[in-house]
């Protein structure tokens, strides 16, 4: 998945396990959307977070980039997720024109944050560049922490979580 050919590393988090399950493929993708329909039940949450790159096809029609010059448009990903009996839904989408993928995936039960506007880019922070800066933002919230450990308190109301609008 890198520029020279190589994948980064499956580790995400640094604990010794492998996070990554499969590859980032369009046959692979289906396989897992149809692992969920057949095991989630209505009162599951299923959260999906997306990373990498994405396009714009047309107006608010964008896609993700996959592995070997896949990609996963938003009307795609929209039957995988309609296709789903769980009642609650959130996606972060961090890729460039991300904002297109909200037209397709809104309803009742959803939660989507993304990057950006249907047309619009998504910034990498630098001066390294090593992280996108609305996903580092988002997941810092999250996390209630930055990846150094910093401490990050984005709960505003101070219930003790921070919601996806908090986050957002």
């Amino acid at each position: 998945d890198q520029s020279d050919g190589t994948n980064s590393p499956s580790d995400l988090d640094g604990d010794g396990d492998v996070d990554v399950a499969g590859p980032a493929t369009l046959a692979y993708v289906d396989e897992v959307f149809t692992d969920l329909a057949a095991t989630l039940e209505p009162s599951d949450q299923l959260f999906i977070y997306t990373t990498d790159h994405g396009g714009q096809e047309s107006g608010q029609d964008c896609y993700l980039n996959l592995w070997n010059l896949q990609q996963l448009r938003d009307d795609q990903l929209a039957a995988y997720v309609d296709a789903l009996p769980c009642e609650t839904i959130i996606c972060t989408f961090e890729q460039c024109f991300s904002g297109g993928m909200v037209d397709d995936l809104e309803g009742d039960g959803r939660v989507i944050a993304t990057a950006a506007a249907w047309n619009e880019y998504s910034w990498a922070m630098g001066p390294d560049y090593l992280y996108d800066t609305f996903v580092y933002h988002w997941t810092s919230a999250v996390a209630f922490a930055r990846p150094d450990g910093t401490p990050v308190d984005a709960d505003t109301n101070n219930d003790g979580v921070c919601s996806m609008a908090e986050a957002f």
